[in-house]
């Protein structure tokens, strides 16, 4: 699973809109200063196993700030939409991607923005 995470984290971090990149449970962010936005975010959410393969199932977060009065909103989804569509095509290059992938768009206020 550390590969895993390594070979997102090497791909994330290779894309001219991405700064930096984090894994676990997403709310750590509140706990985390200085984060250099945007950021990817890797959560494990579940995994099947069987005797031969580890098969995971994680949700991959793309996290940005927006103006104050949200004006550049769509601006910020729409770079989301492109980098993580960009992401899940570079993963599929080294891993075999079992599941229909789909974006969420979500507004969340971390402690960093309050």
């Amino acid at each position: 699973m550390s590969n895993l995470y390594e070979s997102i984290k090497d791909i994330a971090l290779l894309h001219q809109n991405v700064n930096s990149f984090g894994s676990g449970d997403i709310f750590k962010l509140n706990d985390m200063k200085d984060i250099q936005y945007p950021i990817i975010w890797v959560e494990l959410q579940t995994t099947d196993l069987n005797y031969t393969h580890i098969n995971p199932t994680i949700r991959i977060y793309y996290v940005d700030r927006t103006l104050d009065d949200f004006s550049d909103s769509m601006q910020v989804e729409l770079d989301s939409i492109q980098v993580l569509n960009d992401l899940i095509y570079s993963i599929s290059n080294y891993y075999q991607i079992l599941n229909k992938t789909s974006v969420t768009i979500f507004n969340q206020k971390f402690f960093d923005m309050c």
